[in-house]
């Protein structure tokens, strides 16, 4: 497990990964509020950017997930109004 926060209620896992020397890409994974994230599985959330240094990588992770958690929220209230 990586690097753990929260937003908006979901709970965020963002695991940094060396794939060469100065190339890290980042396996994001989230669990929706409700979800035990120490015992449910998470969703993987897409992400392809890269960069040259695991505290880069986490900073582009961040608005990146935050985008999605705030689309995936936007979408749960339309389906639930």
């Amino acid at each position: 497990m990586g690097h753990v926060s929260e937003y908006r209620g979901w709970v965020i896992a963002v695991t940094p990964r060396e794939e060469a020397p100065a190339l890290w890409r980042a396996v994001i994974e989230v669990w929706p509020p409700g979800i035990t994230w120490r015992t449910d599985r998470p969703r993987v959330v897409s992400f392809a950017r890269s960069a040259v240094s695991q505290d880069e990588i986490l900073k582009a992770a961040k608005p990146h997930i935050e985008k999605w958690i705030s689309i995936a929220c936007a979408d749960h209230e339309e389906e639930n109004p």
